[in-house]
């Protein structure tokens, strides 16, 4: 099994990335988003996470992983040689900027209410008269901002929910199996804003050779049933 160095993001990381290896070994950065990418007990787990390292391993790329906040991972994988960030939701503005292995993860943009003030949405043009928190450079916010919603951005989700359940906002914009794991009684789904596809993203200078075999290592965790076995386990 290809050995696996989680790190969790600090102050170094600008360093370390600059003198990450090259070739077939690939460096992964994600973020802190459950249940598809977490660190736990100090080591980076989740449904896309243990989707994308059985992929690695059958394709037989070695890799380091890193956690970092959004914005800052997905703007590295942009600039940075045999560089990847997961779980990547691939949109039309998005598709030329990466080479692409998916699908990681299919899921449901919706939008998110208090369970006591459950506003009434039936499209997306509803909700332009209600505050909408977004998680900062996260395709669900620029959704938002492309449909010219009145926003409010945030770096983490965890703001998101609090600022909700305080009042300071009317909606919070975010996906449904991220919704269904917090189990929230005090949080209600109010609308589908739209179906997505999100998968691993790399740098466009990695190998075509290197891409086409994670993304055959991908295709046999799907087909064999693995895929399904590890989702089930952050449900």
């Amino acid at each position: 099994m290809t050995s696996l160095k989680t790190l969790v993001y600090t102050a170094a990381f600008a360093s370390f990335a600059s003198s990450s290896m090259a070739g077939s070994s690939l460096t992964l950065l994600t973020e802190e988003y459950p249940p598809f990418n977490y660190t736990e007990n100090g080591e980076i787990v989740g449904s896309a996470t243990e989707m994308v390292q059985e992929a690695m391993e059958a394709a037989g790329v070695s890799y380091t992983l890193v956690s970092l906040p959004w914005a800052r991972a997905f703007a590295t994988a942009q600039k940075d040689p045999d560089t990847c960030v997961f779980t990547t939701n691939i949109t039309e503005k998005r598709r030329p900027l990466f080479k692409w292995i998916s699908p990681l993860v299919s899921n449901q943009m919706v939008l998110v209410a208090r369970a006591d003030n459950p506003v009434t949405i039936n499209s997306l043009d509803d909700a332009r008269a209600y505050s909408i928190g977004t998680y900062k450079d996260d395709v669900a916010e620029t959704h938002m901002k492309d449909a010219g919603m009145n926003i409010v951005s945030t770096s983490n989700e965890e703001s998101n929910i609090k600022k909700l359940k305080a009042g300071r906002i009317d909606l919070w914009v975010t996906f449904r199996e991220r919704l269904t794991l917090l189990n929230d009684p005090e949080l209600v789904e109010v609308f589908m804003v739209d179906e997505t596809v999100a998968g691993v993203a790399c740098n466009l200078s990695v190998d075509d050779a290197t891409i086409a075999s994670i993304q055959q290592g991908l295709d046999q965790v799907i087909a064999s049933g693995r895929a399904d076995e590890i989702k089930a386990k952050y449900r």
